[in-house]
């Protein structure tokens, strides 16, 4: 990775750590009428996620454009590819031209379930060793439980599910492509995990 790219993902992620600071408890955790608890609810922490990026960067006048969701069905480059209909939560890039995708970015909550992290992280991998060469790849873990010791266990199942992912599909989940974030809390940065 040339210097001028790695400055670049550093400017991200500093722009990444504010943003997900400024999310609020209750695009965390939604409250839900009629039930006691707040749930949570992945595309409404990813939008305001997205939201808070675009404000932190604009204010810094970073030079990449932010696409939520971004369906790739019948992508000219990747068509026929494990990527084909993927629809990433977050990609940090210039639209219309390969070299230049910054990072993409998966998100799942604390409760997730096994099959949708395997999906993740296959989808992460492909997109770090596919012609779209995204030069960099977040998978990013929300929580805010009260207790904090609940906290660090349902951390720990996360991982334990992570590590049989990449266990279960070798060949097509590469941890070292991706780094872990995990959001542990509102007004909080996201931090950095090791796997």
């Amino acid at each position: 990775m040339d210097i001028q790219v790695e400055k670049l993902i550093s400017f991200f992620k500093e722009i990444f750590a504010r943003s997900t600071e400024a999310i609020e408890y209750y695009y965390m955790k939604v409250p839900v009428a009629g039930e006691k608890d707040p749930k949570y609810r992945e595309r409404a922490y990813c939008y305001e996620l997205y939201h808070q990026i675009r404000i932190y960067s604009d204010r810094n006048n970073f030079p990449f454009i932010m696409t939520g969701e971004l369906d790739k069905s019948g992508h000219p480059v990747i068509y026929g590819t494990n990527l084909d209909n993927a629809k990433p939560d977050l990609v940090i890039h210039q639209p219309g031209d390969m070299g230049y995708n910054l990072v993409v970015i998966e998100v799942k909550p604390i409760n997730a379930q096994a099959k949708g992290i395997a999906k993740d992280l296959r989808r992460l991998t492909a997109f770090r060793r596919s012609p779209t060469s995204y030069q960099h790849a977040i998978w990013l873990v929300y929580s805010d439980e009260e207790d904090q010791s609940k906290d660090n266990e349902l951390f720990d199942k996360m991982k334990t599910r992570i590590l049989r992912a990449s266990e279960k599909y070798p060949n097509e989940i590469d941890l070292g492509l991706i780094e872990l974030y995990w959001h542990r809390k509102q007004g909080h940065s996201a931090e950095k995990q090791t796997w």
